[in-house]
This record gives structure tokens, sequence and C-alpha cells, in this order.
């Protein structure tokens, strides 16, 4: 277990603890409160099996504390920090400093240890991250953020985005431009990045449509200030999906039967279409709608489709691509223009 500063001393209303709840825990006794105090400190010791070595820093800690059966790696002033518990079958560690005062990892130029420090103290924890960002020489790329969102088993979708907010001078949260490191060469300048997985992923990355050739831990992209670059990751092969079309003949005002199907599609699985030709005088696609699908689906349609909710139900939820899933579509609308799902 990690904390910060000030753990188990206020209650849910915030009101001080005589003491607080979770000294025990934390092998450390609060002697009431006090406002934090401003001090330079470091830390150097062994976490578990893996040396910690963080080096002069200016930390903002929590002065009106004691040790009882912990151990401090360090000390702010007289102040001790990084105070290691031995409790039950594992450590509780409290820091006893303010996160918002210690090192801004994303800072480009900033120093090496403040990571380490924390990627042992993880490490330590059995956290271990999934992916990595590196440069082109192969170090930690910095100010950029990897997020990533599961859909379906095994496959995630990861946008890698940057520079974060309180790297740049902007107040009011303005663009600025040229942007921060590494993104200084320009707004719509792409920074390379190497994206090292954990364990071996198929790769795809929207909007280009480059892919890995097969399994593999890393992966060769770019990065550009403020546009995020979206990414699939899966343990398992991709498909391209399969069109065909269910109609003998299309007329111009009338819909034409598409069917879609994606190999080794598991059911209930999103897939996205973008089926729709919206007949008249101006033929056009319309906008893309996500929806959730079995194997294959079969899909009749110029604006207005309905999602099916799952497997072996009949309720659909109506969707107006035009006006979005808030607005009501008209009932002649609902009958024609519909995506069904063959499970």
């Amino acid at each position: 277990m990690i904390a910060d500063v000030r753990p188990g001393i206020y209650g849910a209303r915030g009101k001080l603890r005589t003491g607080g709840v979770l000294g025990d825990l934390f092998g450390v006794k609060h002697t009431g409160s006090a406002p934090v105090s401003e001090k330079t400190g470091s830390i150097k010791g062994i976490l578990g099996r893996s040396p910690v070595n963080l080096k002069r820093r200016t930390l903002f800690v929590n002065p009106n504390l004691s040790i009882t059966t912990g151990k401090a790696l360090g000390k702010a002033g007289d102040t001790p920090i990084c105070i290691v518990n031995q409790t039950g079958r594992g450590r509780a560690v409290l820091l006893n400093f303010t996160m918002w005062s210690y090192a801004k990892l994303a800072v480009h130029e900033g120093n090496d240890d403040a990571v380490a420090f924390f990627r042992t103290l993880f490490a330590e924890a059995g956290a271990t991250p999934p992916l990595g960002l590196e440069d082109s020489a192969g170090r930690r790329h910095r100010n950029i953020e990897a997020m990533r969102w599961r859909t379906g088993h095994g496959t995630q979708v990861i946008a890698l985005h940057g520079p974060t907010l309180g790297t740049w001078p902007e107040p009011n949260g303005g663009t600025p431009d040229p942007p921060p490191e590494p993104f200084s060469r320009g707004l719509d300048t792409g920074v390379p990045v190497v994206v090292r997985f954990a364990e071996p992923r198929y790769v795809h990355e929207l909007r280009t449509g480059r892919h890995s050739d097969g399994l593999t831990r890393t992966f060769k992209t770019s990065a550009t200030a403020f546009t995020a670059t979206l990414l699939v990751a899966s343990s398992r092969p991709f498909h391209a999906p399969i069109l065909s079309v269910v109609t003998d003949s299309a007329r111009r005002g009338q819909a034409l039967g598409i069917r879609v199907a994606i190999p080794g599609h598991v059911a209930n699985e999103c897939s996205r279409s973008r089926p729709l030709i919206r007949g008249g005088k101006n033929p056009r696609l319309v906008q893309d709608q996500p929806y959730r699908t079995g194997r294959t689906s079969r899909v009749e349609n110029a604006d207005c489709v309905e999602r099916t909710r799952g497997q072996g139900e009949k309720s659909r939820q109506p969707i107006c691509l035009r006006h979005g899933p808030d607005r009501e579509c008209s009932d002649q609308m609902k009958r024609s223009e519909t995506v069904s799902a063959e499970m």
C-alpha cells in the first residue's frame, strides 16, 4: 500500500481526527495538524530487494509526524520521508510529501531519478507498465501520454497524445506555438515514437492504415502536438470485413442492402460500419456510427440505424446518424432503414 501524505487523519467531511486512524498501518504517529513545510530532501536505501536513490530536491512535507515501527529511507530537513513499514505479508509506504511538489515527470529536461524512484516503488508492489514509449534513441519519451481502452478480449485502443497540461506557461490553457518539447518543431510536425509492449501484439494504426507484420513487441509511429495517434493492439490477428450486396439491383432513392461479414469476429464486440450512401440528386456517404453486432450484419439504411443490444434480445435503440442518439426519428425511417445482426 502506498500513500502520499496525511492518510486517515481527516474524516469524510474534512473534520480532523485525533491522531488519525492509519498510524499503525504505516508505522507512524501524527501529532496534530500543521501547514505543510517546504524543505529540501532526498531518499536513499533499499526498498524490498531494490535500491532507490532520489536526489536532493525541494518537497512540501507534513512536519507533524514521528516514526513508531516504520523505517524512513530519507529525510527532508528533520522530517522523515519514504517511510516503509512491514505489515502482515507486505509493506505499507508513506511518502510524507505532496505529489504536487514532486518533480514534473513530463518535463522534457527533467532528471530520470524521479521516474526511477516510482518505477521501483511500483515494481516492488507488483505493478509493471503494460507498454512504454521511447524516442528514436531508445530513451524514455517525455510529455507524451498513452491512454488505453479495452474493447473485447485481448484488444485495446491506445491514444498517444501530448503535450500534457502544465508543461507550458499558459495560465488559461491556450495552445502554444511552438509547443514544448518534444514538439518544439511545430504544431504539425510529427515526433517519432516507438511503442514497446510487454507482450507481443498485432498492431494497427487508425487513420493511416499502417500495421505490424504479425506479432511484435515494438511498433514505430509518430505523435503530433494536441492530436491523438490512435492504435489498436490485439493478441489476435485482425481481419478485414467482407462486403457483399444482398439485393439484385439498386435505384436512386432506394436503400442498397449490404452484408458485412468479419472473419473470426466474436459476437457482441464493437464493430464500425460506413455503408451508408444517401440517394437523391447528390448521393453522399453519411456519418459513421459504431454499433454492436454479431458475426454478420445486414445494413439497409440512409440516415437512421437501430442498435441491437445483445444476442437474442429483441429490443433495439434507434440512433439518428444525422442528429445523434438523443434525437427521435420518424416511424417511417425506423421501419425502412435499420441495421440487423444475425447471431
